[in-house]
């Protein structure tokens, strides 16, 4: 009988476990709308980043103790920019927003701009809760690697940061 009191008991706090980092697009808002009410009263950390392609500035600001905002601007060396935030809950992107604008050239070698936006609401594990992507006026659909890129370079910003003490 006490065993199977232990194991129901165990279940639960296993099923209830798996709950916990899910999110719907109104928590992340929330949590992102109490964020950014408080950024006003920090100053931000700047740090640098840099790779083969790119290099970015990035200003991090510590609202809370399992908050971290980060405002990249990031530049390629290829020509273009990328404006990029970035909200942290308990070490895990759970919201992202890129405005990018990079020079492309088309078929007759002519150079043209093409701006895109995208904006990401995740789960802690990750997972996509929801999303938005425009690209060169456009709604366009979320690609796998569009994820997986943020996702890494968002770690890479997190591990650089995250030791930073108020």
């Amino acid at each position: 009988m006490t065993n199977k009191i232990i194991s129901f008991v165990l279940f639960l706090f296993i099923v209830s476990s798996c709950n916990v980092n899910k999110y719907s697009q109104e928590d992340i808002d929330a949590i992102v709308e109490k964020t950014n009410n408080k950024l006003k009263d920090f100053t931000p950390t700047q740090y640098q980043w840099a790779s083969k392609s790119a290099y970015s500035q990035i200003k991090a600001l510590y609202p809370d103790p399992d908050i971290i905002f980060l405002n990249e601007t990031y530049k390629f060396r290829s020509g273009g920019d990328s404006f990029n935030l970035y909200y942290f809950k308990d070490g895990a992107l759970i919201y992202f927003k890129e405005s990018k604008l990079q020079s492309i050239r088309d078929s007759n070698n002519k150079l043209r701009k093409i701006l895109s936006k995208l904006i990401l609401y995740l789960n802690q594990d990750g997972s996509v809760v929801k999303y938005y992507k425009n690209y060169d006026k456009k709604k366009a659909d979320l690609e796998g690697s569009d994820v997986d890129r943020i996702l890494s370079h968002a770690k890479e910003l997190y591990n650089k940061v995250k030791d930073h003490t108020n």
